[in-house]
């Protein structure tokens, strides 16, 4: 007889092969939202062989796995590292890789596979994070709670979206101080590049990556992590300009600030205005 704790455990991820020790209860339950799978494991006394080639052979070579250990420990060892992950801590590692888990005492882990594709600033950060465990950050927690209850909660037509939220929030949360400081010094660097073409309504986001000597994908990932895109910032740049001017030059007239500023005309600025602040550019010359 088949243990349908190995049934389902290879239903949900089918590169893994697992050797139970002792008689100690485990319990696994899993289920696909969208393009994401998810699992929990509560399953101490456990050897799980991870084997890349049979992802690779079942076309899952490409994805990534998020583990949340929720308690209990576990032993990860792989071709370079060894690690012992403790309660509280989030682990990436690549469907691709060999590696080894020795599920201890107590262990229940929650587990969430997805494509590094799937959103332009993943892809740096699950490499970068890989096998490097992270704790003490809320990103880490939020993100385990969200997932717990993703396993539980009624099918609708927001649970995709509510997984793809989760796996933004862990890996957000494994980004190093240095990538922090990195992202501010690029935003700079972008912004001054920005202003400097203020009045050429042409200037967009592979011009400004160009000029940052950089592709339009890594800048779009690492602005990602930033939490905003080229176009944005560079709309975001304009409008703030124009409104320096508008309070600065009262005597220029509202297009000539809108041309100056990027804006193929008046209304375009004055839409720009309204989304963003509430009301039309006028408004400020009459508070004024």
């Amino acid at each position: 007889m088949i243990d349908p704790v190995f049934e389902q455990a290879n239903a949900a991820f089918p590169n893994i092969n697992l050797r139970l020790e002792g008689v100690q209860q485990r319990f696994v339950t899993s289920r696909n939202i969208g393009r994401y799978s998810l699992a929990l494991f509560r399953s101490p006394g456990t050897l799980v062989d991870v084997i890349g080639r049979r992802a690779v052979n079942a076309g899952f070579g490409n994805r990534f796995k998020l583990i949340w250990q929720i308690s209990g420990r576990m032993k990860f060892e792989g071709t370079r590292d060894k690690l012992d992950i403790g309660p509280g801590e989030l682990l990436v590692t690549s469907m691709a890789d060999d590696y080894q888990l020795e599920l201890l005492e107590s262990h229940e882990a929650l587990v969430l596979a997805f494509d590094p594709e799937d959103d332009p600033m993943w892809s740096d950060l699950a490499r970068e994070a890989l096998a490097r465990p992270m704790s003490g950050r809320s990103g880490i927690a939020a993100s385990a709670q969200g997932v717990r209850t993703l396993l539980s909660a009624p099918v609708d037509n927001t649970g995709e979206f509510a997984a793809h939220t989760m796996i933004n929030l862990a890996l957000l949360s494994t980004q190093r101080a240095d990538r922090n400081r990195s992202s501010s010094q690029l935003m700079a660097r972008a912004a001054l590049q920005i202003e400097r073409n203020l009045s050429d309504i042409t200037y967009g986001p592979a011009r400004l990556a160009r000029d940052l000597g950089m592709s339009r994908r890594s800048l779009y990932t690492r602005l990602a992590a930033a939490g905003t895109t080229p176009a944005t910032l560079v709309g975001q740049i304009r409008l703030e300009k124009a409104k320096e001017d508008i309070l600065r030059r009262p005597a220029v007239s509202l297009l000539d600030i809108a041309l100056a500023n990027g804006f193929r005309d008046g209304s375009r600025l004055s839409r720009a205005f309204r989304n963003t602040y509430g009301h039309p550019p006028s408004w400020l010359r009459q508070e004024r």
